[in-house]
């Protein structure tokens, strides 16, 4: 097991070595759940981004969710063999097109939501109700400072 060997510690004194291990557990629970109808990961991640922010280029999905262009391009072959999604020549420009998430692909997306919703409120009916929300809240604000920090780094 891979330990953190410097515990960096905010102004509170808070170290975020002990967490980082948790928040890896649980965002690979919530990865194993897997997608509907053998959809993968990331695969799902990218059918969420484009129905959340609708069409997009292929290079600009790649960036969102991290992944090389070269494997975005294979799961787009697979999404779009699949009917997921569709692919519409870029007006502005012949060498590229725009990628969109059809209704079958929507679908798919909200299939693969409800499966970790269910798990999350499972997990979660075994807590109190206000432990509960001080995880939503506290997450949720974890959420937007790492945005925030992401955006502020050059």
């Amino acid at each position: 097991m891979v330990q953190a060997t410097t515990e960096t510690r905010g102004p509170i004194g808070v170290a975020a070595a002990p967490l980082v291990p948790d928040l890896f557990r649980v965002a690979r629970r919530l990865r194993r759940t897997g997608g509907p109808h053998g959809v993968d990961v990331a695969a799902l991640l990218m059918l969420h981004r484009l129905a959340c922010d609708g069409p997009k280029r292929p290079s600009d999905l790649a960036a969102e969710v991290g992944l090389d262009l070269s494997t975005v391009s294979r799961h787009v072959r697979a999404l779009e063999d699949g009917g997921l999604v569709t692919r519409e020549a870029d007006p502005d420009d012949g060498r590229s097109f725009w990628l969109s998430i059809t209704a079958a692909g929507a679908e798919i997306t909200q299939a693969g939501l409800q499966r970790r919703e269910r798990m999350v409120d499972d997990a979660l009916n075994r807590w109190d109700a206000g432990d509960a929300d001080a995880l939503r809240r506290l997450l949720r604000r974890l959420a937007d400072d790492l945005d925030i920090l992401d955006e502020e780094t050059p």
